[in-house]
């Protein structure tokens, strides 16, 4: 499994995720119907899904913007 790296807002070439376990845990908390992500066992599973949802919004989402250098791996910030 590739190691999750959290995208820091600087453009970092190798980053595949767009939040951490602890932001996601903390967005969660908050939220109705959470029970698909607070029963996760582990944080692989978390890792997982998060760095899915990151393709998911970069192959599907129209940012407005552009990348803040052509070397990052994600098409936002």
């Amino acid at each position: 499994m590739a190691t999750m790296v959290v995208e820091t807002g600087g453009g970092l070439s190798n980053a595949n995720s767009y939040s951490s376990i602890v932001d996601a845990d903390t967005y969660h908390e908050t939220r109705l119907h959470n029970t698909t992500w607070t029963s996760m066992s582990s944080d692989t599973q978390k890792e997982m899904s998060l760095m899915w949802a990151t393709r998911i919004l970069d192959e599907e989402m129209n940012w407005y913007g552009s990348k803040y250098s052509e070397g990052q791996a994600l098409r936002w910030p």
